[in-house]
């Protein structure tokens, strides 16, 4: 189940850290009967519930997310208001979502009333919903336990000095998607409370509570103290016995569960809302919206100056589709950057008045000579990204090519005794024993073998290297993106479409220093007429760049129509060119049965998948978005729909 509400805001988690609940004081809480006061109520027509919004359900929001926001400088009273606009909307959406799904025959269970959430999940929601709700509680309850000393602290105290490497746009740790029966075991799993999930250190045995576990025993009572001191420990005219209640009879528990429940309804009320909504879009809609930003980069580009600008901030989901001009590309920088004690080498250099231009680049190129190269991703390692430590190399989403680069370096698995295959809370720990170093030369020769599958030998020419290849590369720009988040030091070459946009050397925007350096901005210039999967190897001030060709735009590549567009793309992506109605018939057939994912088909970056995910979700987004922001606003005006009783939380709001 994907926790993705979209449309309104509401709480999925509550973190009730004991760092938090038992340092602040921007809350004051008076009592029980205060908290439990009712300080809204809401109620959409004469057949749905009353529900009421208690003054502490804005606490445990305002804990939930309100607090950060005071941190970073929101008022208290603007972060209450927005609290109880957040909870009132909730408990419009919840009614109105959960009459839609009964209007529309969603129902599982028919022996549940129309307003029972219960009404609408099934098994393996049910259990998934309990799962995150006892999930949720006992990271509460372990955030009190007292901190263990380790011998490897994941602050990486121990291990050599490292840098945050950036990670490729969208990177996701891989998770294993979770049954039914995984869910259930969870819930169950021995030694949490009579088997009902929540760990607590105890076990009640004949109305006689047991320890199992002294220290958690205490935490898990931390926590039920922290509770009743901010009023979430039971309802209005309820009781808790410290001797025979537990966790699962307090305030704090059921609202959790609640939340979590009304959170996957929401979901399926917003998802089938949007299928409502989605039966306006058609290839048509598409054409329409295409023919827009067409028209808009033609007004845009009349100067040179705005087509450049706008090929540096180019993607997938926003090509450049009218290129007026001409000499312009892509290339990939691989920066091989200096240290400190050679940028102050160059420095001095660069100041000596007494050298000419030539001793200057000479004595430059001495000083660059001694450049090593290293890998630059310790810090993936050490903060558990998808690493395979067998082979030292990283999986999933970290790697680009089919092989990956592997770490150059020699790591060390800290806690791999400890490691329990049904412990689903273990983390693999490491350290980073040694990172190797290469030199110039080194670094080359092993880039030439893993893009081109041999050294290469270049061609005399004032550049440090280059080299000119034709033959088509398999897994060219996979395998340059692995070498630029392996070693590049430039962090702008990290995440690019194509790479740096460059063009015809003193030109346009290139006829200065302003954007690029000189020597930059030269070897772009002649690595667009190299082609193929070429490359230029230049030294400036930063170090050695490594500029691998990535694309030249022919002048006047204009394509007015979507239709056009496409046929110009399709090749790459194996697919023929087709009229206006092949392509319609393609999209209806292929692209509307998969708008959820293309998984790992190279057509997850076809730009007319692409397109329509980013104009479906924006058409679906603005649509719900007005359908419920019309939906409040008509109740609000509706005599006794939302009510709201401003006297009982006023304390809150400053007045």
């Amino acid at each position: 189940m994907k926790k993705i509400t979209k449309w309104i805001t509401l709480i999925l988690a509550v973190v009730l850290s004991a760092s938090v609940l038992g340092g602040c004081t921007l809350v004051t809480i008076d009592n029980d009967r205060d908290m439990n006061q009712v300080i809204a109520t809401v109620q959409i027509d004469e057949n749905a519930p009353l529900d009421k919004i208690y003054k502490k359900d804005m606490i445990i929001d305002y804990y939930s997310y309100g607090y950060s926001s005071v941190q970073q400088g929101s008022s208290i009273t603007e972060v209450f208001e927005t609290i109880l606009e957040n909870l009132v909307k909730t408990r419009v959406l919840v009614q109105s979502g959960l009459a839609y799904l009964n209007e529309n025959g969603l129902t599982v269970d028919t022996t549940k009333g129309v307003y029972d959430p219960d009404r609408y999940l099934d098994d393996k929601e049910q259990a998934e919903i309990l799962y995150d709700t006892n999930k949720n509680i006992n990271e509460n309850i372990e955030s009190y336990l007292e901190e263990e000393e380790h011998d490897h602290e994941h602050d990486h105290g121990d291990t050599l000095d490292y840098e945050k490497r950036t990670a490729p746009t969208d990177a996701k740790n891989f998770e294993k998607e979770l049954e039914k029966t995984d869910f259930d075991e969870y819930n169950t799993k021995e030694g949490s409370l009579n088997g009902k999930g929540v760990m607590t250190g105890f076990v009640i045995e004949n109305g006689v509570i047991k320890s199992t576990d002294s220290k958690l025993r205490k935490a898990y009572n931390e926590f039920i103290k922290n509770l009743e001191n901010n009023g979430f420990l039971v309802a209005d005219g309820e009781t808790f016995d410290f001797e025979k209640d537990t966790v699962y009879d307090t305030y704090f528990y059921e609202y959790l569960l609640k939340t979590n429940k009304e959170s996957a309804i929401l979901e399926k009320y917003s998802e089938n809302l949007s299928k409502d909504y989605a039966k306006d879009i058609n290839f048509k809609a598409l054409e329409e919206k295409y023919e827009e930003m067409y028209n808009a980069q033609v007004n845009k580009f009349e100067t040179e100056t705005a087509y450049v600008e706008a090929l540096g901030t180019q993607s997938a989901s926003a090509p450049i589709v009218y290129n007026p001009y001409s000499g312009y590309g892509y290339v990939y920088n691989l920066l091989l950057g200096v240290d400190d004690v050679q940028t102050t080498d160059i420095s001095k250099i660069n100041s000596d008045t007494s050298l000419t231009a030539t001793e200057k680049a000479e004595q430059r190129e001495e000083v660059l000579s001694k450049t090593i190269v290293k890998d630059l991703r310790s810090s993936w390692i050490l903060d558990g990204y998808d690493f395979d430590y067998e082979t030292k190399s990283f999986t999933g989403d970290y790697k680009f090519s089919k092989d990956g680069i592997p770490f150059k370096g020699e790591v060390n698995w800290v806690n791999e005794d400890e490691k329990d295959e049904n412990d689903e809370d273990y983390e693999e720990k490491y350290e980073i024993d040694e990172v190797f170093s290469y030199s110039l030369k080194e670094f080359i020769d092993f880039m030439d073998t893993f893009l081109y599958g041999e050294k290469q030998t270049g061609e005399a020419t004032d550049y440090y290297k280059m080299v000119k290849v034709d033959t088509e590369v398999d897994e060219y720009e996979e395998k340059i993106n692995d070498l630029l988040f392996a070693f590049s030091t430039d962090p702008g070459s990290l995440n690019t479409y194509k790479g740096y946009a460059v063009g015809p050397e003193a030109k346009g925007p290139f006829d200065t220093d302003s954007k690029y350096v000189k020597e930059f901005t030269k070897a772009g210039a002649s690595l667009l007429e190299l082609g193929g999967s070429s490359y230029i190897i230049v030294a400036t001030d930063y170090g050695y760049h490594v500029m691998f060709y990535s694309e030249k735009i022919n002048a006047n590549a204009n394509f007015p129509t979507l239709v056009e567009y496409l046929n110009s793309i399709a090749g790459e992506f194996g697919l023929e060119e087709k009229d206006q109605v092949g392509w319609e018939k393609y999209y209806n057939e292929e692209i509307v049965g998969n708008l959820a994912d293309y998984g790992d088909s190279e057509l997850k970056d076809f730009y007319l998948y692409v397109f329509s995910q980013v104009y479906t979700k924006a058409y679906l987004s603005e649509k719900v978005g007005d359908y419920t922001a019309k939906l409040v606003f008509d109740l609000e005006a509706k005599d006794g729909a939302i009510v709201k009783f401003e006297d009982r939380y006023a304390d809150l709001l400053g007045k």
